[in-house]
């Protein structure tokens, strides 16, 4: 297992462990997130001109923290869901030519030309919000469907699972759901901060490439007994072959506490993913939508990573795709 955070300028990479920042010596703290730095690392970080943007980081997270303390998880009462907080402020999204090179060496079965759209690496800041702690479960959308007269959708062929994250959902499935819960599928800016959290981690339980035991349901030696021609991690088990209970994995949190957030099924976001259509009037029209996270069929990092964006057509409707919802600051839970 490695920590596999792109090395900088005039630091080896290709040790056991590395990071962003190298991983020997000086250790730095920030909100309880733990950075190694060595002397020589650090002068390299000066000579790139990361330790301004380090600096910057550290007040984010403290900021963050102070005003993440002022919020306690909550329920939204129409649909009993969980609800974490995430603060306001700057968090780093995106991926850049660094981090696509090291997610490659990390796991040599990705496919940086899948990655591209991942860049730049950048600065966003957000205003606080709400996201549910785990993805919509299969008894959470039959009550909506019970409520509103709407039909269930076809199973997926391991049946429905009261516990399970809700699947066979096209995008105005998922957004009909939010809306009658007084909610809102997420942008993608909103989904990867609470993944990622303010540190511009790689995947929302840490740095680390394979992932650790218990982090999140993925194609695994379990799914390979049921599916016996598939590329898995062979070395990783969660013990389910498809969909697991949602909130299963603990371990798997994110810094916020959400979640599910790599692997599952893969979750619907509000955004329009037709590049021509993303900011337009017509993007309601949009023949493709967002999905982030990855789900139960995926192994390799470069499907896993907190950054990667995808895109499904909106009135697709799979066995690894369901949703999750936020609630933002300025709105009230109904």
């Amino acid at each position: 297992m490695r920590s596999f955070l792109p090395a900088p300028a005039g630091t080896v990479a290709g040790r056991t462990e590395h990071s962003l920042c190298g991983n020997t010596g000086y250790d730095s703290v920030v909100k309880g997130y733990a950075m190694r730095f060595s002397w020589s690392d650090r002068r390299a970080l000066c000579c790139c001109g990361l330790l301004p943007w380090l600096v910057l980081l550290g007040g984010a997270l403290l900021q963050s923290g102070a005003t993440q303390s002022l919020e306690q998880p909550r329920t939204n009462d129409r649909d009993g869901a969980r609800m974490v907080f995430v603060p306001e402020g700057p968090f780093i999204m995106g991926s850049s030519d660094a981090d696509i090179a090291a997610i490659t060496r990390a796991d040599p079965r990705s496919q940086p030309g899948l990655l591209a759209n991942e860049r730049p690496r950048r600065t966003v800041s957000l205003n606080g919000y709400w996201i549910y702690k785990t993805e919509v479960t299969v008894a959470q959308y039959r009550r909506f469907c019970s409520e509103t007269g709407r039909k269930m959708p076809e199973p997926p062929n391991w049946g429905w699972k009261d516990d399970h994250p809700m699947v066979n959902v096209a995008w105005s499935d998922a957004m009909a759901y939010a809306r009658w819960a007084g909610a809102d599928l997420p942008t993608e800016e909103e989904w990867e901060k609470a993944a990622r959290g303010a540190d511009g981690r790689f995947f929302a339980w840490g740095n680390t490439w394979p992932p650790p035991q218990g982090v999140g349901n993925f194609a695994d030696v379990t799914t390979k007994r049921k599916y016996r021609t598939w590329v898995v991690l062979d070395a990783y088990d969660d013990g389910y072959a498809e969909t697991a209970p949602v909130g299963a994995f603990p371990k798997g949190a994110s810094p916020y506490g959400v979640l599910d957030m790599a692997g599952n099924v893969w979750e619907w976001c509000a955004d329009s993913a037709d590049p021509q259509n993303r900011s337009s009037a017509n993007a309601q029209q949009a023949r493709f939508r967002s999905v982030r996270g990855g789900s139960w069929s995926n192994y390799g990092a470069d499907f896993l990573h907190a950054a990667r964006r995808h895109r499904k057509e909106a009135t697709e409707r799979d066995h690894n795709l369901g949703f999750r919802c936020v609630v933002r600051k300025d709105a009230e839970t109904r």
